[in-house]
């Protein structure tokens, strides 16, 4: 039994930890890494914080992915 109205509109909010376990070809290091630019890069829009955590909406991390086209850089190479 569904007790909220509308619960199946929120969003799935994962940690870097969980986001990287959850999809293993992404890295925490990576995730980390687009998560400290992400005023510059668009990120923003798929991260909340909850005091010290971050948490990353899964649909909203894939919508900024596919927005990026190949413009996504990781760190160094």
């Amino acid at each position: 039994m569904n007790v909220l109205a509308g619960d199946e509109k929120r969003p799935s909010l994962l940690t870097v930890k969980l986001l990287a376990q959850k999809y293993p070809w992404l890295t925490e290091a990576g995730l980390r890494h687009f998560l400290f630019y992400k005023n510059k890069n668009g990120l923003n829009k798929a991260v909340r914080k909850m005091g010290r955590r971050v948490l990353s909406d899964d649909a909203a991390f894939f919508e900024w992915i596919e927005s990026q086209g190949n413009r996504l850089k990781g760190g160094k190479k």
